[in-house]
């Protein structure tokens, strides 16, 4: 099996193979609470908001590249937030951080209703000035 990031050592000697990944996303689930003695509101942390628990995405890095951290979004989400609520039923594509069940289809049903409408307005109009 070949290395997929650099490889230290000799190969028949046994050596290490050095993989690295590299930040995307950071994203911290907390929870609103109010202390019933002194009333006073706060905010809890609880988890990560990606796959596990995880409080970052990550991608493999690619040895040579150079990663500038330029960009590197940063959210702090409600534990009642819906996209915290699908994160956890495992509804997220962990890649990309997307929700894949119930918005994806639902743009997908709404494309196609609006391609179809489309092609039906527009033959039911050609078809209207051949009769005129």
């Amino acid at each position: 099996m070949a290395c997929p990031g650099v490889y230290k050592g000799s190969p028949g000697n046994g050596g290490t193979c050095y993989v690295y990944d590299v930040i995307k996303a950071v994203c911290l689930e907390v929870s609103y609470g109010v202390d019933p003695e002194t009333t006073e509101a706060y905010w809890e942390y609880r988890d990560g908001c990606f796959k596990g628990g995880e409080a970052a995405l990550y991608e493999r890095g690619v040895p040579g590249a150079t990663y500038t951290f330029d960009y590197v979004p940063i959210e702090v989400r409600a534990d009642s937030d819906p996209f915290t609520v699908a994160s956890k039923q495992g509804t997220l594509d962990s890649d990309h951080g997307t929700d894949l069940s119930f918005f994806g289809w639902l743009s997908w049903v709404a494309f196609s209703l609006v391609l179809i409408a489309t092609l039906v307005l527009g033959l039911s109009a050609t078809a209207l000035k051949l009769f005129i």
